[in-house]
């Protein structure tokens, strides 16, 4: 959860390149940087990358954020477990609407101009 928590604040991640980190996160070094499992010297150095590039960390943070915000939120879980239902075949599991006064929302498209 500390992952979810340091990425929603802009936080780029400092990770061991592990297959559950990979899962939310993904195994290229979109949000953060991944080390070797038990590589202490290869932590160091990717924690000294960030630390030193000022320009990677915020682009490594803001993606760790943009992916929590599209895919860790809990309407998202919401939608999810909504279409488990649906797929089970229980006729009333109709997800949310998708509210456009939704602040992640709003955050993200306007990210979206802003990238435009």
């Amino acid at each position: 959860t500390k992952f979810f928590e340091f990425a929603a604040m802009w936080r780029p991640i400092v990770a061991a390149s592990l297959p559950a980190v990979h899962e939310v996160f993904g195994p290229d070094p979109e949000c953060g940087l991944m080390f070797k499992p038990g590589d202490a010297a290869d932590m160091v150095r990717k924690i000294l990358a960030i630390a030193f590039d000022q320009g990677l960390a915020a682009r490594l943070g803001r993606n760790a954020r943009r992916r929590v915000l599209q895919n860790y939120t809990w309407d998202c879980n919401i939608r999810t477990v909504m279409h488990l239902y649906q797929k089970m075949g229980v006729r009333d599991a109709v997800p949310p609407p998708v509210r456009s006064d939704d602040p992640v929302s709003r955050e993200l498209a306007a990210e979206d101009e802003t990238d435009a």
